[in-house]
C-alpha cells in the first residue's frame, strides 16, 4: 500500500512537470515560426509575459483537474478572452492576437489532455 502512494506521488509530480514546464518548450517550438513573422511589433510586452502566464494557467488547470472542478477552467478562458478582446478588434495587432490565440489553444489542449491523463494513472494505482 505504501508503495502505491509513493508511486502515485511520483506519477503527480511527473505530470506537474509535464503539464507547467515541458508543454512550455514544445508550445515555444511550434509557435516560434508565428513569432519570425511578427519581427519589428515593438509593442510584444514583457519579455517572457506569455511564458509565465501559460505556465501559470497549465498549472491551474492541472490542479483543478486533479481535485476534480474542470468546470472552473472556463472561468480561465473568460478572464483571459475579457483581457485580450481589445487585441483582437484591432486590425493593425491582428497577426498578435493570432499568435496568442493559437498558444493559448495549444496550451489549454495539452493541460487538458496531460491532467486527465495524470488522474487517469493515479486512479488506476491507488486502490486505498
Amino acid at each position: 500500500m505504501f508503495g502505491n502512494r509513493v508511486l502515485c506521488l511520483f506519477v503527480l509530480l511527473s505530470g506537474a512537470i509535464l503539464c507547467v514546464q515541458s508543454a512550455s518548450v514544445m508550445i515555444g517550438l511550434r509557435v516560434q515560426a508565428y513569432l519570425d513573422q511578427m519581427k519589428g511589433n515593438e509593442s510584444r510586452g514583457l519579455e517572457n509575459g506569455g511564458r509565465t502566464i501559460g505556465q501559470w494557467e497549465r498549472g491551474l488547470i492541472f490542479l483543478f483537474v486533479m481535485v476534480n472542478i474542470p468546470s472552473a477552467v472556463g472561468f480561465l478562458v473568460t478572464a483571459k478572452s475579457i483581457f485580450r478582446f481589445g487585441e483582437l478588434t484591432n486590425s493593425h495587432n491582428r497577426k498578435e492576437a493570432e499568435y496568442i490565440t493559437i498558444g493559448t489553444l495549444m496550451s489549454f489542449g495539452i493541460a487538458f489532455a496531460v491532467s486527465l491523463a495524470t488522474r487517469f494513472v493515479i486512479t488506476r494505482l491507488y486502490r486505498p
